[in-house]
């Protein structure tokens, strides 16, 4: 998944999202980069969140297993 946008980055969440041996990688935005968590639940196993500009999750920690 890469993308380059204004908005929120790879994965805007706004309800409940699963992601089963993804990776969310070289994605650029404004805010959140890789995964950007607005309101509900996003659910990472086997995933990895790397390599996104400006962070690779936001807010900070409202992502379990994101680092960055």
């Amino acid at each position: 998944m890469r993308r380059r946008c204004r908005g929120r980055g790879g994965l805007y969440n706004v309800g409940t999202t699963s992601l089963t041996g993804s990776a969310v990688t070289g994605n650029r935005a404004a805010a959140g980069g890789g995964v950007f968590e607005a309101a509900g639940a996003v659910t990472l196993s086997a995933t990895a969140v790397a390599a996104n500009t400006p962070d690779n999750c936001a807010p900070q920690g409202s992502v379990p297993g994101c680092t960055g």
